[in-house]
């Protein structure tokens, strides 16, 4: 079984080599991609939140992911994967919860990391065995 996913990132180069890393990794089905916020999380509404995560770039086009996950609580509705150049620690006062964060530029070894423990996860929560449902 593959992982589902939505991309939200603006910057095209950098949507282009998660979506290239997601094919490669042959465990991902990207959903959708957006380069809007507020249009990404209103199609998250409108699929109620089922995807099994988001790839999620902390400013898309000049507004702060961060703190709209931080205002709206719905960083508690779905897996995040932050794809930042800026470290994590400059948002260590936000009051938010994600399960990774990538730092720009992406290194597929690092992007297959996190695959597969989204991968584990996913099987520790749900009791599925995702990996023996993949062969």
């Amino acid at each position: 079984m593959k992982l589902t996913c939505l991309i939200i990132e603006d910057e095209p180069l950098a949507r282009s080599l998660i979506e290239n890393f997601a094919k490669r990794t042959n465990k991902v089905t990207v959903l959708e991609h957006f380069e809007d916020l507020d249009e990404a999380f209103n199609y998250l509404e409108k699929i109620e939140y089922e995807v099994d995560f988001i790839f999620l770039d902390v400013l898309v086009r000049q507004k702060s992911s961060v703190l709209m996950l931080a205002q709206t609580g719905k960083d508690k509705e779905v897996q995040i994967v932050f794809v930042s150049a800026y470290p994590p620690n400059l948002f260590k006062n936000y009051d938010i919860q994600y399960f990774e964060w990538l730092q720009k530029p992406i290194p597929y070894q690092d992007f297959e990391e996190v695959i597969q423990k989204l991968h584990l996860d996913k099987t520790a929560k749900f009791g599925d065995d995702v990996s023996s449902e993949e062969a």
